[in-house]
């Protein structure tokens, strides 16, 4: 398959799905200049539904929940 243009990873299946990387808060906390878009799974965060692990985006200031 070809990947997309606008795209530096391109991943393309129909059996299996993109783990990203699993952290909580405090190892969340502990990266150094986090780069605006970087997106992590915080297994300690609380969801909406109080449920425990949210995937979270950094927005160039702040660790936002991604719904």
């Amino acid at each position: 398959a070809t990947p997309d243009a606008s795209a530096a990873l391109d991943i393309t299946s129909t059996t299996t799905g993109f783990l990203p990387p699993r952290m909580t808060t405090a190892q969340r906390n502990a990266i150094s200049s986090p780069a605006t878009g970087l997106t992590i799974y915080c297994t300690d965060a609380t969801a909406t539904d109080t449920s425990t692990g949210v995937m979270q985006t950094y927005n160039g200031s702040t660790w936002k929940n991604n719904w």
